[in-house]
């Protein structure tokens, strides 16, 4: 009772223009001199505690079957518009469609296939010839392209890793000519 009290009573002091002060006493949020948390905040945007649909959830569950049953029964009714609702009511939040589970797929020649280009081509013909859904394929290729700029991003650590190899020798042999 108490804390609907302090809701009005907030309510209506932000409608007479006061200025409200929050319930909870704000906390200096430190940082070090790079930037970095010391006090890290509370919430970094998300409240604790079960979440709004959790909430809700918890809620309708004990009234389920309830639920369920005056859902029926309107859907029987002769009021159309009610029997409509009732219906896309039910079929939406109380029997929700279910996930397809990941399909389990089988690429001929994906394991053979020496180069990505190979491998590519193998999943597209796979899905030509109707072996591999058009949705699996595409997931395997984005796979494949995740998988080419991991190659491509090792490729230029390696290269540059060399680089900075080559000018390290150059400086450590470095005569006081310039190199330029």
């Amino acid at each position: 009772m108490a804390a609907v009290q302090a809701a009005e009573d907030a309510q209506r002091a932000l409608a007479a223009g006061a200025p409200v002060e929050s319930a909870q006493p704000q906390r200096a949020v430190l940082r070090d001199e790079r930037g970095r948390w010391i006090v890290p905040p509370r919430s970094p945007g998300h409240p604790r505690g079960p979440s709004r649909s959790e909430r809700l959830r918890a809620l309708v569950e004990p009234h389920e079957r309830d639920l369920v049953d005056r859902l029926i029964t309107l859907a029987r009714s002769d009021d159309a518009r009610a029997a409509t609702r009732a219906i896309v009511a039910a079929l939406a939040y109380i029997a929700p469609p279910a996930r397809p589970d990941a399909e389990r797929i089988a690429v001929p020649g994906l394991a053979d296939a020496k180069t990505l280009r190979d491998k590519a081509a193998a999943v597209i013909a796979a899905v030509a010839n109707g072996d591999v859904s058009p949705e699996a394929g595409q997931k395997v290729l984005a796979m494949l392209d995740v998988l080419n700029r991991v190659a491509k991003l090792e490729d230029i650590e390696a290269r540059l890793a060399a680089l900075e190899g080559r000018k390290a020798q150059a400086i450590e042999h470095d005569d006081g000519r310039d190199l330029v």
